[in-house]
């Protein structure tokens, strides 16, 4: 996967988290109304989340393992 593809991949997860969070309904009722994996889905909302974290929180995290 070069970094095209996983750009493109986050921007399509982001969209539909934003979908998602604007609908009111649960994680696991938006991906059966989609048609998307709940799993996946799971993965890229935990992914996003860390992601758009503080780095002081990244680095607090890392010290807890």
């Amino acid at each position: 996967m070069d970094m095209s593809d996983a750009t493109e991949g986050a921007s399509f997860w982001q969209l539909h988290i934003a979908a998602w969070q604007q609908s009111g309904l649960t994680q696991k009722a938006y991906c059966e109304h989609q048609e998307l994996r709940y799993s996946t889905f799971g993965y890229w909302v935990r992914k996003l989340r860390r992601a758009a974290e503080p780095a002081t929180e990244k680095k607090g995290r890392a010290l807890c393992r």
